[in-house]
């Protein structure tokens, strides 16, 4: 893959994160040709990965639509990510410095990064715990899972980021949860580690 076909790549998928594309809107190659200033053929490599991976769904001739995820793929994707972070925590109990265990938290040193932004906040903390097991593959995985399940169209069929941020809000959504993860982890309590993950990563999608 060339190195403007990846970049065309992010900035698209980021885009789908985003919200920046309606839902049940044709999205037209001419269109990503001219957002991502690149020839059609990087602009046509990124879409056919995008639709590889989930985020789309392809008309031959015509363009793509954000693919929506069913019920019953939200609910196995959810439980991917409970046995993959759950994974993660042992690795980080067993193995991480109490230094490393509290640069965990280093994002909320900078959270002017993340404005408003629960999202955002939430994916940069469950990333880190990823990187810093040192898989590059496990921290992969975890990233897929989780742009797949926040985006848009796997909150709900019926939701928007912006709606999943009101219901973040309501449930009193904060980072509590995450200053919590990394007590349990500096105590080496794996299993109560996971417990305050679990309810973290299930709460927003009940």
């Amino acid at each position: 893959m060339s190195d403007l076909t990846e970049q065309v790549y992010q900035k698209f998928k980021q885009d789908l994160m985003d919200d920046k594309y309606p839902l049940n809107e044709l999205i037209i190659e001419q269109t990503l040709v001219d957002r991502y200033g690149a020839s059609r053929t990087p602009v046509r490599d990124a879409a056919t990965r995008l639709v590889h991976e989930g985020y789309l769904k392809k008309y031959p001739k015509k363009g793509y639509t954000i693919r929506c995820n069913n019920e019953k793929e939200i609910k196995e994707m959810v439980e991917c990510r409970c046995i993959l972070e759950c994974g993660i925590i042992d690795r980080i109990a067993e193995n991480a410095s109490d230094e490393e265990i509290r640069g965990l938290l280093d994002y909320m040193k900078h959270k002017e990064n993340f404005p408003g932004t629960l999202i955002k906040r939430s994916l940069a903390f469950h990333l880190n715990m990823a990187r810093l097991t040192g898989n590059d593959h496990l921290y992969q995985m975890l990233e897929n899972l989780l742009f797949m399940l926040i985006r848009p169209s796997a909150v709900s069929q019926r939701l928007t980021l912006r709606d999943y941020e009101s219901k973040a809000s309501a449930q009193n959504y904060s980072d509590s949860e995450h200053e919590e993860i990394v007590a349990a982890l500096l105590e080496r309590d794996a299993e109560k580690a996971k417990k305050i993950l679990l309810q973290d990563i299930t709460r927003i999608l009940q």
